[in-house]
Formats: C-alpha cells, sequence, structure tokens
C-alpha cells in the first residue's frame, strides 16, 4: 500500500522512500483523508525554506514574504530573488506569464496540450534565461521530463494549482519521518478495523468482462498461460520470457525437467533480471536480491519471488494457469498507469471499448534517486532545494537538517537526497558509474560535499512508475467513471475536470470514484474540496487580459490575419543536452 509515497527500511533500519514527497498547503483533500484516518498534524513539519543551488555553487534562497501581496506581485519577487533572470529576460516572459496567468483548465487545457512548454515558450518569443532558470526547474521538478516533451497544458495547469492562485499555495511541507509507517499504515488500519481488508503479497492480473459490467478480477502472475517453445529454453542458464500483457517470467531448465518463477519483484512489483554472474536475481529499483529458486537474499523483499506451474505438452512448456477470481459489486483501478497497461493487456473483454485500448497510449518516466550517507557536513540552514541550469542532478534534500530520524547523523556528516528526472541516457549505467557522476556534481553544486566518503548509499531505478505528461497524451486519459457500470479509475494520471496535481489529484480522483458507487447506493457523497478560488486582483488581471485578448482575435478575424509565431528553438542547445 502507498504506491508511489511508499518506503521501507534497509538491513540498517534507515528510511528508503521513493523519494521525498512535499503536502503542499492546498492538498485540502488528502489533508482531509488524513484527518479521518486520525493521523496528527505534527507528522508534518512546518514549511522550511527552499534554496535554489547553481551549476557553480551559487545559492539563492527563497524570500520570506511577511506582508501579504496580491498575486502575481508576491511571485515576481520570488523570481527576481533568483538574481538570474534579467530585465530583457523579464520583458520576454510577459506574454507567456500572462497566458499562463490567465490558463482556464477546463477550457484551455486540451488545446496547449498538443504542444510541449519549450515548444510554446519559443513561440512566444522567451529567451533562453527564462527558461533555464524560471520555466524548466518548476517543469522538471513537477512532471520529471525535459520541457521539450511536457504538454505545455500540463506545466500551465499545474502552474496555477501551485503557485499563482494565492501566496501561500508556495509552502511545502515535508514528513517527519518514515511515510509508509506515519502516514500509509494508519490509513491501512483505518480501513482495517472497519471491516476493510487489505491484501497484499499477490498480483492483480487481469480483469474479467461480462455482459454490461466487470465480473472480477484475476489473480495471480500472468493470470493465463504462457506457451514457451521447448526450443528457447536454454540447457544451462535463465530464460526471461516476455508476455504478451508486458510481464516476465523466469524459465529454468535443469535436466529433463523445468521450473518458472514470475520476475516480478515481492516488494514493489519491479522486474527482476538474472544478476551479471548468473547466479541470482536482482531487483534494479531498490536493490533487492533472490536466488536461482526465488529465495530472498537480500531485502527490502520478504517474500520469496512467486513460483509458477510447469508442464510440458508436445514441443512447449505451459507456464502459470489462471489464478483466483476475486469477485465484487464495484471494481476501481487504482494502479500506476503501466501497472494498470499491464492489466489491461490480459483483459480482452475491456479492450473492446476505445477508452481502454486509448490507455495503451499512455506514457511513464524514467526516475533516479540516491539516497547518500556521507561523511562530510553542510551549514545547517540548507535544508531543500532546486538545482538550476540543467544538470543531472535536479532536487536535494539535506535530510540530517531536518528530518527527526537523520538529525543524529548531523553531528558526524550528512545524510543527503537527489532526484534525477531526465535519465533516459543514464539509467542503464551502473551503480558505480552513477555514483561517481553524483558525487561530481554534488561537490560541485554544494562545496562542502566535495570528496566527501560514501558510508553507504542506496539508489532507486524507477524504469516506468512515474506518469509522462507528455504533449498530446491529455486525450487518452480516461474520466473517473469507464464504460462499465460498475468499474471506476483512480490515480494521478486521469483526466479530472478541475486543477488538481500529483498526491492530490490521486485522493480527488478516489474520493470521486466512492462518490459514483455511494450514488448508485442512494448514499450521500464524500465531499471534495475544490481548489480554492483565486486572490480577488488574480480575478480581476485574468478578466482583463481575456478580455484583451477576446477583442484582440475579434480584430484579427475582421481583418483575416493570422500571425505566425516566431520560428526556431530558443537560443543556444537544446535543453537535454
Amino acid at each position: 500500500p502507498g504506491g508511489k509515497l511508499s518506503a521501507f527500511r534497509d538491513e540498517q533500519g534507515s528510511t528508503v522512500e521513493h523519494g521525498m514527497h512535499g503536502w503542499w498547503h492546498q492538498y485540502f483533500n488528502f489533508f482531509d483523508l488524513m484527518k479521518r484516518a486520525w493521523i496528527p498534524e505534527e507528522t508534518f513539519l512546518e514549511p522550511i525554506p527552499s534554496t535554489v543551488v547553481f551549476s557553480d555553487g551559487e545559492r539563492r534562497r527563497q524570500v520570506e514574504i511577511k506582508r501579504r501581496l496580491p498575486t502575481p506581485l508576491f511571485m515576481l519577487k520570488h523570481m527576481a530573488a533568483m538574481g538570474r533572470i534579467k530585465f530583457w529576460d523579464a520583458v520576454s516572459a510577459i506574454r507567456p506569464f500572462l497566458r499562463m496567468f490567465s490558463f482556464d483548465h477546463e477550457k484551455d487545457f486540451d488545446r496547449f496540450d498538443k504542444l510541449s512548454i519549450y515548444a510554446y515558450l519559443a513561440q512566444c518569443g522567451a529567451t533562453r534565461n527564462f527558461h533555464d532558470f524560471a520555466m524548466s526547474p518548476f517543469a522538471r521538478s513537477f512532471a520529471f521530463s525535459s520541457t521539450e516533451e511536457l504538454s505545455a497544458g500540463s506545466v500551465m495547469s499545474a502552474i496555477n494549482f501551485y503557485f499563482i492562485g494565492h501566496q501561500e499555495d508556495v509552502e511545502v511541507r515535508w514528513c517527519r519521518g518514515n511515510p509508509q509507517e506515519l502516514v500509509i499504515d494508519p490509513i491501512v488500519r483505518f480501513i482495517e478495523a472497519r471491516g476493510g481488508k487489505v491484501r497484499t503479497g499477490t498480483t492483480a492480473a487481469a480483469i474479467e468482462a461480462g455482459r454490461g459490467g466487470v465480473k472480477g478480477v484475476r489473480l495471480g502472475s500472468g493470470g493465463n498461460e504462457v506457451r514457451v517453445p521447448l526450443t528457447q529454453v536454454p540447457a544451462s542458464g535463465t530464460l526471461v520470457w516476455d508476455t504478451s500483457s508486458g510481464e516476465k517470467i523466469l524459465i529454468r531448465r535443469t535436466g529433463d525437467s523445468f521450473s518458472a518463477l514470475s520476475a516480478t519483484c515481492t516488494h514493489q512489483g519491479c522486474p527482476v533480471a538474472p544478476s551479471a554472474a548468473g547466479d541470482s536475481y536482482d531487483c534494479p529499483c531498490h536493490g533487492g536480491r533472490f536466488s536461482l529458486d526465488g529465495a530472498v537474499l537480500r531485502g527490502p523483499p520478504e517474500r520469496p519471488l512467486e513460483s509458477l506451474p510447469v508442464r510440458k505438452e508436445g514441443e512447449e512448456l505451459i507456464v502459470g494457469a489462471p489464478g483466483e477470481l476475486l469477485t465484487g459489486d464495484f471494481y476501481v483501478l487504482a494502479a500506476e498507469v503501466e501497472a494498470a497497461k499491464r492489466i489491461l493487456r490480459n483483459s480482452p473483454g475491456l479492450l473492446r471499448h476505445e477508452t481502454f485500448r486509448r490507455i495503451l497510449n499512455l506514457e511513464s518516466t524514467e526516475v533516479m534517486v540516491a539516497r547518500l550517507w556521507l561523511d562530510k557536513k553542510v551549514p545547517e540552514d540548507l535544508y531543500s532545494g532546486v538545482f538550476a541550469d540543467l544538470g543531472f542532478l535536479d532536487n536535494y534534500f539535506i535530510l540530517s537538517n531536518f528530518q527527526d530520524e537523520f538529525l543524529p547523523y548531523r553531528a558526524e556528516g550528512s545524510v543527503v537526497e537527489v532526484q534525477m528526472y531526465v535519465v533516459k541516457d543514464y539509467i542503464h549505467l551502473s551503480p558505480a558509474e552513477l555514483l561517481k557522476l553524483i558525487l561530481s556534481e554534488l561537490g560541485q553544486r554544494i562545496p562542502e560535499l566535495a570528496g566527501a566518503a560514501v558510508r553507504k548509499w542506496h539508489l532507486l531505478k524507477h524504469a516506468d512508475l512515474f506518469n509522462h505528461f507528455n504533449a498530446g497524451s491529455h486525450e487518452h486519459r480516461p474520466p473517473t467513471k469507464s464504460p462499465f457500470a460498475n468499474f471506476y479509475f483512480a490515480g494521478d494520471w486521469l483526466r479530472l475536470h478541475r486543477n488538481w496535481w500529483m498526491m492530490e489529484k490521486a485522493v480527488v480522483s478516489g474520493r470521486l470514484a466512492a462518490n459514483e458507487i455511494l450514488k448508485t447506493r442512494g448514499e450521500p457523497p464524500v465531499q471534495v474540496f475544490e481548489p480554492r478560488p483565486d486572490e480577488f486582483f488574480t480575478r480581476v488581471v485574468k478578466w482583463v487580459y481575456r478580455a484583451a485578448r477576446a477583442v484582440k482575435l475579434s480584430f484579427y478575424d475582421l481583418l483575416g490575419y493570422r500571425p505566425l509565431p516566431p520560428a526556431g528553438p530558443l537560443e543556444g542547445p537544446p535543453p537535454h543536452a
């Protein structure tokens, strides 16, 4: 339970997360969920200052605005404090800034989704400086991808949600400790205390549809039999077989007998692979290791790999068998997008409908996270922030300066987490190669850590965990309701009518699905907290800009004039370089 928010403890008892997650001021539905589950407010730290760090080591701390300013004046003050935005950069940003400021999620999203945010800035004539120091750090931190790929509609909608509406929207709170133990486990106990059952240690493999609705969820790896030609199975070593659903199975031959294991790690569902030496199966995501018969050799997984039934039939090997059919009145698919796609590929009854087929067009994006225990200290007032101007590293967290568990370590060194978002060209590298890259840039940007010795570290490779908000993807996203009356979706990758984002969007979509089910039973709905209306000054600016733009477009129509956008990219090499 917990998905991308889950965490585990290593062999020494230290917390390792999928990546630090922040709770923003406007996560009203998530905070309400935790209030219902009796999770105390003290679970979260008070907001701490964020610091932008440049490649030359210069630091610019987020300014503390004690006096309330109307939007967008407080945003301009934040941008000016960065120091790298010059006068002409600000002038070039007026047009895209006003368009983002007046963005309407319901009316404008589809139109701007076809265009990348990089292409949009180029059309508006924005400077490369504005892109590198203002837009790219936010876009990459928000959606874990390059501005060349990210949908302009997604970035504009997120900017409205996280920054534009209210001055306090920029405030973020971090969990005091392990989010699995402090947030997710209490929610599980809350469910179980009310008669719910949370079943772990199994896989939802397929969804079986009947006439007019879903009739059950097939459990177990693959959900169906897989036929493998005997000639494909080597006399020694492991055959890694890709099933039609995208899952993998591990097949071995010992003389005339065969064995098969699911390649799905029992910790968090990542696909394991044979080690370089061929004597174990390793998980690239969290460092788990299994023996060739599936037993756990190294955590964090606690359970062995699932053993699959195998039989010979002529010249084929039949692996697997239909698992248990779990039945209910209503079903909600609340998985990450790649897991949802794997389930749907095994569910032909669903793929007859376009809504489900479109989901297969959605993508995920690669992310890497490293947590390092170092022997050097950093200033105690450096907490977290962004590495600006397009390096390998994107975000950093000096955990030993603010998180309870790691505060004692501050006396002898530092515990640092770094997150990397544009990693297509790096994720295949070995841990040793990646550690060298990480330490080199970390020492350049935070000189106090130059030459630091690594006492221990964890590298997490998330190849298909995070949804990709790439340009043109919005049309493929389903709403909460599916074509089946008893089947619904939940998750941060859906299409919703308002601009909720990330963890808040996941919680909202779950509440919307629950309300659809409650409605069929004649029960009152759970409250869904809408994003707050913009401040008065913001609404005035938006109205004036939209009115002026409507007048301008009407004038253009009268003259039959269609302005052409500027040709060519922003000056300098593309962002991914």
